[in-house]
């Protein structure tokens, strides 16, 4: 975790897209060009990025072995399958729930590896600005 630009500037540019899909619901982009329905847009990238991330989790716990703080390979599985399943048979506020409660979930597991000093306290930072970002802005789905 020596480049700080390089996962700085990707984790800003993952949390990019949650912010500009709410922006466009809340000033009535309906739907959003090339793309869709707002609610959908933001849904579906939530799912790709709660994918990555349990992806992440799944890799460290292979890297650290029996130093992993938690059972991240079941963990992991488990917060997808929920926010994958609830997104196809739950409404759309359930998939919001489900979704902003799966990146709660997944920070808390960070908070843990950096606990544990196993990821970098500016790595940390930068996800828990990035959770916020998509949560709120999933959360402003809501209202919606």
């Amino acid at each position: 975790m020596k480049n700080h630009v390089m996962y700085t500037a990707l984790i800003c540019s993952g949390a990019l897209p949650f912010a500009l899909a709410a922006i466009a619901a809340l000033s009535g982009v309906d739907p959003i060009p090339l793309a869709g329905a707002p609610d959908r847009v933001i849904l579906s990238y939530g799912l790709g990025i709660i994918s990555f991330l349990t992806g992440i989790h799944w890799a460290t716990s292979l890297y650290l072995g029996d130093r992993s703080p938690a059972n991240m390979f079941l963990i992991s599985n488990v917060v997808f399958l929920v926010t994958w399943i609830t997104f196809l048979v739950g409404g759309i506020r359930s998939a919001i729930l489900a979704q902003s409660a799966a990146l709660v979930v997944l920070l808390a597991i960070d908070y843990r590896l950096l606990a544990d000093r196993l990821i970098e306290r500016h790595y940390f930072r930068m996800r828990a600005a990035a959770t916020l970002i998509a949560v709120l802005s999933l959360l402003s789905f809501v209202a919606y």
